[in-house]
Order: structure tokens, then sequence, then C-alpha cells
């Protein structure tokens, strides 16, 4: 996947361009309503021969033995778009711990594969 060059930031809820470096396509962004922003500090994955799917939950309450969990949010990708995503969130990830430092507990404290079917 190609890494941005240059980006033009836009408020939430309106359009904006990305310019990819390697292509030189630009790509439109139309929001016709603001995406709802979820927070998750816990998520699971599913995996099947045509997508990866991904819950994403937020943690409430740790007691013991017994943890609470509010689904926040599911996502399924294409195999290709989640690999595209994992390349651009290592980016991100690297970005921050080197401006700010080490970004807290493994992956393994939040995040697991989900039982059952897909």
């Amino acid at each position: 996947m190609a890494k941005p060059t240059k980006t033009r930031k836009t408020p939430e809820g309106s359009s904006g361009e990305v310019e990819k470096a390697e292509s030189g396509q630009k790509v439109s962004v139309i929001n016709l309503h603001q995406a709802p922003s979820v927070y998750s500090s816990f998520a699971q994955t599913k995996v099947n021969p045509l997508e990866i799917k991904i819950k994403f939950f937020e943690l409430l309450n740790v007691a013991g033995n017994e943890v609470q969990l509010r689904e926040v949010v599911n996502i399924i990708m294409a195999p290709g778009f989640a690999k595209a995503a994992y390349e651009l969130l290592g980016r991100a990830i690297k970005t921050y711990e080197e401006k700010h430092g080490a970004s807290g507990p493994t992956i393994s404290a939040g995040v697991e594969e989900f039982p059952g079917p897909v």
C-alpha cells in the first residue's frame, strides 16, 4: 500500500482528498454523514478463507476472575485490505512511540481469537 505524501485535512462531515505517493492517484472522501467514533480497549479476531473479522469491545469492569465487556463495533474485511490496515496501524504505532515512548501493554493483553462459527 502506498504511503500518503500529502493530506488535506478537512472538518469532520466534509470532503477531502489524499494524494498517494507511488501512483499519484487521488482518492476523494465524501462524508454524507459523520461516522461514529468508538473507544475500544479489547478486541477479538476470527478468520476464514474470505474475510477477517474483528470485534472491538470496551472494558467496563474487572473484578477477580470476572471481566465485563461491552461490544462496540464489528469490522469485517477482505484479507488484502486487512493486511493494508495492519501495515497502516503499524506505521501509526511507530510514529506514536517515536513521539511519546512505548505504547503500553503487549497485544496479548487485550486481543484474542473469539470462539464459534465465522
